[in-house]
C-alpha cells in the first residue's frame, strides 16, 4: 500500500494493485476454487481474473464486489 498525505495532515493508504491479486489468488486457494470457478461465479472471462491475479492491475469498483461476493470476503479485505 501506497501512503500519502491529505489535506489536513493525515496519512491515507491506498491499496496497491498488485496486492490485490495476491489477496484475490490466497482467498480463491483458501475456497479451493479454481480460476475458471471463481470467474464464472464473479460473472467474468477467466482470462480478466487471470490478468488481475498475476499483473498489478486495479479492477473496477463493481468488478471487485462481484469478486468480494464469488470469494464470500469483502471489497474491504481484498483491497487490504
Amino acid at each position: 500500500m501506497a501512503v500519502s498525505e491529505t489535506e489536513n495532515g493525515k496519512a491515507h493508504r491506498t491499496p496497491d494493485p498488485g496486492d490485490i491479486g495476491r489477496r484475490i489468488t490466497l482467498q480463491r486457494e483458501r475456497l479451493g476454487l479454481t480460476r475458471e470457478e471463481a470467474a464464472a461465479r464473479a460473472g467474468m472471462a477467466p482470462g480478466y481474473l487471470a490478468y488481475l491475479e498475476e499483473h498489478s492491475a486495479d479492477p473496477s469498483a463493481p468488478g471487485i464486489a462481484r469478486l468480494a461476493g464469488a470469494l464470500g470476503t469483502s471489497v474491504d479485505a481484498l483491497r487490504g
